[in-house]
């Protein structure tokens, strides 16, 4: 099985190697070996779980989400999806408040005559 450097995985996933430890130290990234001279020493399944834990972070899914999934299941197919869906939900949600805000300051902005560029 290939074997990869904390290096290479950061700058794979995009993400910072402090990050990555980060990940390990709270338990989103689990059984990652060490060489010889105890570097951490990551294999495919390990860089597919962190795309994934980073693909949900920029989604705002919070740590403790994560890892309870992580945890029961490792991330079972209904699991994503459930979650997924979900943070899906918010997001539409605040896209709605951030309209409603944008509709607010509009109307401000035309009650004080001011036109837009």
């Amino acid at each position: 099985m290939k074997q990869y450097d904390i290096e290479f995985v950061s700058q794979e996933v995009n993400i910072s190697k402090s990050k990555l430890r980060y990940y390990e130290k709270h338990g989103l990234i689990k059984n990652i070996e060490r060489d010889d001279q105890n570097n951490r020493v990551y294999n495919e399944q390990n860089i597919e779980l962190i795309k994934l834990i980073a693909c949900l972070r920029r989604l705002n899914v919070p740590i403790r989400k994560i890892k309870q999934n992580i945890d029961v299941n490792h991330f079972n197919d209904e699991s994503l999806e459930g979650i997924l869906l979900e943070h899906k939900r918010v997001l539409r949600e605040k896209v709605e408040e951030y309209n409603a805000y944008i509709s607010e300051i509009d109307g401000k902005l035309e009650r004080a005559g001011v036109k837009e560029v």
